[in-house]
């Protein structure tokens, strides 16, 4: 899969000010209604976000709503560098049109502007792929546990399974049917399906893991549930603590 970057240069202001962008990428105006659009992308295609600052901030941060105004992704505080301009790589994880926004804060923290500065439309491809893991992750005191296995076999067929465990909170996902698996390169694969929360409900997931060498350096799992109405019910991603992620067969 070739790797689509798309890069917006966004001018952070007291003030919503008409924005710069790469010509031939996206045009418009930040924070007046007219939020510019990318062209549609496939799902694990790299969104390169570059933001000129000219307000004097310190830092930025920016975070990504789904469609249905869900906060599904959040970058860390950026510091803006010597040539005042910070930047952050975002992947869209499954298919939607995401809202991307920028926050920018003064030397001593606190927030100066918020504007919403792109929309993303994401598109799913067709299922490919051969993805398997297992292992941990430790934050905020609690360790979750993991295993899944997502496979396209020859007729063509999805199979696979997922279970999560958020241990300390009694929270147990467990996947009833695994319906697309997408792995674009031997490095990253998405997959999604139908789950229940303690065994009980039906609720959408996606998942997102990066198999970053063997055995499990760097490897990294991120986990979205949805109810019913597309509410966002829980999100977790981060680096393993242990355990091992491995991507089989990117066809």
């Amino acid at each position: 899969m070739k790797t689509m970057r798309y890069v917006l240069t966004l001018l952070i202001t007291t003030v919503f000010l008409p924005c710069a962008f790469s010509a031939g990428v996206v045009t418009g105006v930040v924070g007046g209604g007219d939020t510019s659009a990318s062209e549609p992308v496939l799902v694990g295609s790299d969104q390169t976000v570059v933001a000129s600052v000219v307000n004097g901030a310190s830092s930025v941060q920016f975070y990504v709503k789904d469609s249905n105004d869900n906060v599904v992704f959040t970058s860390n505080v950026l510091p803006v560098d010597d040539s005042g301009s910070v930047s952050m790589v975002w992947s869209p994880p499954f298919a939607d049109t995401f809202s991307v926004y920028a926050v920018s804060y003064d030397g001593a923290g606190d927030p100066m502007d918020e504007q919403q500065v792109l929309l993303v439309s994401a598109y799913q491809p067709d299922a490919s792929g051969f993805i398997t893991g297992g292992g941990w992750l430790e934050m905020d005191g609690y360790r979750r546990t993991f295993g899944f296995v997502a496979q396209v076999q020859k007729s063509g067929t999805v199979k696979g399974s997922l279970e999560y465990q958020r241990h300390g909170l009694g929270f147990n996902v467990k996947s009833w049917a695994v319906d697309w698996v997408y792995a674009p390169t031997l490095s990253e694969g998405y997959f999604s399906g139908w789950a229940t929360i303690n065994g009980m409900g039906s609720y959408r997931f996606y998942a997102m893991v990066l198999d970053s060498g063997e055995p499990g350096r760097g490897d990294f799992f991120a986990l979205w549930l949805y109810d019913e109405y597309g509410h966002l019910v829980f999100a977790d991603w981060g680096n393993l603590s242990g355990g091992n992620i491995v991507i089989h067969a990117n066809r």
